[in-house]
């Protein structure tokens, strides 16, 4: 029989979950007999070693279902005899994936600063590879009669500059792209 292997973490500690058969698990190389019966959505009563458990499970959403696998790769909340744990479940595959993108995709540390609202680039008071400074000023936009400077809102380093001085501008047009310091 196929074996299922997840990692749960629970803040910040890590145990490896097994399941040898219908009703025994391996945790952390310890066997462990079990039961799960669904109350509802989202409501389980669970029997770990003959003591029963009163578990209730969302995510950020909302129910889950836990048997079709809506928890793995993401954060689960728990609540089992009136104590609330937030957990994440991770199986062979999902880890896999994660390692895999992790080292073909890096996250953009390219920040676009767009227009808060329409109105006219007054003046662009940065340049192309400048470095900048959290809370520097980046350019002036005017909007109903007023100035508003738009300032960066981390350290880096400019990246582009999608506007030019005296030319209107829609409100989430991008303005600067500012690279992470």
């Amino acid at each position: 029989m196929k074996s299922d292997r997840v990692i749960a973490t629970v803040a910040g500690q890590s145990v490896e979950i097994v399941k040898k058969d219908e009703h025994h698990v391996l945790v952390d190389g310890r066997r462990k007999c079990f039961n799960v019966a669904r109350l509802g959505i989202g409501h389980y009563s669970l029997i770990l070693d003959g003591v029963v458990y009163d578990v209730y499970v969302e995510n950020d959403e909302g129910q889950v279902d836990a048997n079709n696998g809506t928890g793995l790769g993401r954060k689960l909340h728990l609540a089992i005899g009136g104590r609330g744990y937030s957990v994440t479940l991770e199986n062979d595959r999902s880890i896999l994936l994660k390692s895999l993108l992790k080292n073909i995709v890096r996250p953009s540390a390219v920040t676009v600063i767009s227009a808060p609202m329409p109105g006219l680039i007054v003046k662009v008071e940065v340049q192309v590879g400048q470095a900048v400074r959290q809370g520097q000023g980046l350019l002036i936009l005017e909007a109903m009669k007023m100035e508003n400077e738009i300032r960066a809102g981390r350290g880096g380093t400019i990246q582009a500059i999608h506007v030019e001085s005296r030319k209107p501008v829609e409100k989430g047009e991008p303005l600067i792209s500012v690279s992470e310091e």
